[in-house]
């Protein structure tokens, strides 16, 4: 049976304070102001979309609520329609799908999220003071979050920091407690750049295939929920969070103001994640006809300037089965996001998306029913040159 068997008890009180917010959104379309859309999922873009959201209020009169309960629920909710709007980093999975086609939905996909996954991380060196500055490797990133490196002071960190007097100090890996995108995205960067490691991973954790939304436990891990679980945790001061490393979207990281690694891509060049490096990552990526993008070129970039991690957020919608007055607002809030909206990403540590993704989107919008007919690509500012 579908994945409602999956989700955890706790999430019956989301499912409830969603449905109810959704009823009400129904209900608001009959009145003056335009119908509530209701958005739920990644919490890797929830800083952006939380802007959006209070943009569209104060200049479009447009009323979008967001819950960041992990790209997972998000599309668990869209599938039992308690939102309008789910935001995944992930695809519908076969089963999520197979749902969907049995109550006759239609779904699409709007990349309108660019990220970058960054590695934050709470260490001293065995001077004591705080650790800046760190570098790794792709197998250093596998090593570590397959459980294989355990030690700080472990010679292939080392050999990679040799600025750094590293510490006799256990690694905890914090990986993501929720059905997260980001846990995701990284699954598929460590299956394109250390095939044999993730081979030997996922077999050993029972893996069946790529997206992977539930870190396996591995030695010394701590699952927190959410990217701001994983960043409050590093991020807590005292001895706790020694020689914790989580991966979180590079915004987050940023507004914490936690140190985030160097990552060394395919061209050996140590790159740190940036509105410009991500910008670089996010061209490299292949986009299919339904809006979803293959990263794997993005992961195997040997660009100078380019960070090999990015992630991408969808935005994913019904088309023909809304009712034309809720058709109408989220085509407006899509319209906000793929064109003004687009401004606030560099601001908040994302990247914009790319003319090719604007382009798909837009026509994405233009199938919604109920909506107003969507801005031409010239007339929509944000989005940036791109393939």
């Amino acid at each position: 049976m579908f994945a409602r068997q999956a989700i955890a008890a706790g999430l019956v009180a989301l499912l409830t304070v969603a449905g109810a917010t959704a009823a009400s959104a129904d209900a608001a379309g009959a009145g003056s102001r335009p119908a509530k859309i209701v958005g739920a999922g990644s919490t890797e873009a929830q800083r952006l979309i939380d802007s959006w959201r209070t943009d569209l209020d104060r200049i479009e009169g447009l009323d979008l609520s967001y819950q960041g309960v992990g790209a997972t629920t998000g599309r668990n909710f869209f599938v039992i329609h308690a939102d309008d709007v789910a935001a995944s980093e992930i695809p519908f999975l076969p089963d999520e799908r197979n749902e969907l086609k049995r109550h006759g939905d239609t779904f699409q996909y709007l990349p309108e999220v660019v990220g970058g996954l960054a590695f934050a991380f709470h260490l001293h060196d065995t001077n004591g003071d705080a650790v800046r500055r760190l570098r790794l490797t792709p197998h250093l990133v596998a090593g570590i979050f397959t459980g294989v490196i355990r030690w700080w002071n472990n010679p292939k960190i080392a050999r990679v920091n040799p600025h750094l007097s590293l510490p006799n100090e256990r690694v905890h890996a914090v990986v993501h407690s929720e059905g997260a995108g980001s846990s995701a995205v990284l699954g598929e960067y460590l299956r394109a750049v250390t095939p044999g490691v993730w081979s030997s991973f996922s077999t050993s954790s029972g893996l069946a295939s790529i997206p992977v939304a539930f870190w396996p436990q591995i030695p010394g891990s701590i699952a927190q929920n959410g990217d701001d679980g994983v960043a409050n945790w590093i991020g807590q001061p005292g001895s706790r969070a020694e020689g914790s490393i989580g991966y979180v979207a590079s915004s987050t990281a940023e507004l914490r103001r936690l140190p985030i690694a160097s990552l060394k891509n395919e061209g050996h060049h140590f790159v740190r994640p940036t509105k410009t490096s991500i910008e670089h990552a996010v061209r490299d990526a292949t986009l299919a006809r339904n809006g979803i993008a293959d990263l794997t070129n993005a992961f195997l970039s040997e660009q100078p300037a380019t960070y090999s991690l990015p992630f991408l957020t969808y935005l994913i919608t019904h088309t023909s089965d809304e009712p034309p007055a809720k058709g109408g607002a989220l085509g407006d809030v899509l319209s906000y996001a793929t064109c003004q909206g687009q401004s606030d990403a560099s601001t908040l540590g994302f990247a914009p998306i790319t003319r090719e993704m604007a382009r798909h989107d837009l026509d994405a919008i233009g199938e919604i029913r109920g909506a107003s007919a969507p801005l031409s690509l010239n007339a929509c500012r944000g989005a940036r040159d791109g393939p």
